[in-house]
């Protein structure tokens, strides 16, 4: 027998929907260099810069959507969010990546990921530290 189980949360999209649910964690996705031709390049930034106007669109509908008022909290925290998302080292870092080691925005973005997360570890601070899992959320979300 199948338990079933609801599920409740800020809805991003109007409707319902009933099936089942697959879990994916996406922290355990690889992502493996894929070297790209010079040609390929500014498609392949064009391509990361998508993905990040994608998720900050994404981030901000949901922004909108939260109404309540013990919702607020919840705000602040897609704010942060959006700005890790224009941060100007998660973004120009990634874009040198590709263009001067010539790879996909994936693998470029995981360097860059690396080198933040471990910039934050070092500096023996609880409340960065604790900013690292936004820092984990917002490349997520881009990959």
């Amino acid at each position: 027998m199948t338990a079933m189980k609801e599920l409740y949360g800020i809805g991003v999209s109007s409707g319902i929907a009933m099936g089942k649910v697959h879990h994916i964690d996406r922290s355990k996705v690889k992502y493996s260099p894929r070297f790209i031709r010079d040609e390929h390049i500014d498609s392949e930034i064009r391509r990361f810069s998508l993905a990040i106007e994608d998720s900050y669109n994404q981030l901000r509908e949901a922004q909108e959507k939260i109404s309540e008022e013990h919702f607020q909290d919840f705000k602040h925290i897609i704010e942060a969010h959006m700005l890790i998302l224009k941060d100007r080292m998660l973004n120009s870092e990634t874009i040198k990546t590709i263009s001067e080691e010539r790879v996909n925005a994936e693998w470029a973005l995981k360097m860059v990921h690396e080198k933040i997360v471990s910039f934050f570890k070092k500096l023996d601070d609880d409340y960065i530290s604790e900013r690292v899992s936004d820092v984990d959320y917002v490349v997520e979300r881009v990959m």
